[in-house]
């Protein structure tokens, strides 16, 4: 019998594959991942329902001592946005628990939540990019005035990693520019703002805007 190794199946081994076959169309990365997460807890059954491990008598339950809430350990991580996923660890025979590698399968099993999530969101944006404009051809020069706040600089990957967006492969991300937030119109696109938040190019945010 020839010795056959299984090919690696996580996330790290994947993304080294996809690198090396040349696979540059927008994605999502582990990077992007990892990023888009701003915090992570973690906590067991027993934590969540008496605040401690404890046993039926009331005395402190080790993590060790078999309790079965003790033995499903949870993680919750929130994203930038604020959303929030959870993964599960659960451990059947208390001789095999260990709370560190409890943390880690249920980090894993959160973050497989997240992959699905981003995906969609960054399918939304190509479709998005991908529409053709129609409605209202042929079009008219418009010349208006508006007052808007300018934050810079900063540059296409700064902005997109405030917003906790994927940031789409090839996408030139040291393009300096603007964060504009419109103050006269427009409803507001992220809770850290009061008004419709979006990037601009340096260049073209010179080139319409004064300092008032």
């Amino acid at each position: 019998m020839h010795n056959v190794q299984s090919p690696r199946t996580d996330d790290s081994a994947i993304e080294q594959e996809i690198k090396a076959k040349g696979l540059t169309a927008p994605r999502v990365t582990p990077a992007d991942i990892e990023a888009n997460i701003a915090g992570e807890r973690y906590f067991t059954a027993a934590d969540g329902t008496f605040g401690v491990a404890m046993r039926h008598d009331g005395t402190a339950l080790p993590d060790s001592d078999g309790g079965p809430l003790a033995l499903l350990t949870f993680c919750v991580l929130v994203l930038r946005n604020g959303f929030t996923v959870t993964g599960e660890s659960a451990c059947a025979s208390p001789e095999n628990f260990d709370a560190e590698l409890g943390r880690k399968i249920a980090r894993t099993n959160a973050v497989n939540k997240v992959w699905p999530l981003m995906g969609y969101a960054l399918k939304e944006r190509l479709h998005a990019a991908a529409q053709p404009f129609v409605r209202g051809e042929p079009r008219a020069a418009y010349t208006g005035t508006k007052t808007v706040l300018g934050t810079g600089p900063m540059t296409r990957g700064e902005y997109n990693t405030y917003r906790g967006w994927a940031v789409p492969e090839g996408e030139d991300q040291s393009v300096g520019g603007y964060l504009v937030e419109y103050t006269d119109g427009g409803k507001a696109n992220d809770s850290r703002h009061a008004g419709y938040i979006s990037w601009s190019p340096a260049d073209v945010f010179e080139k319409a805007y004064r300092l008032a």
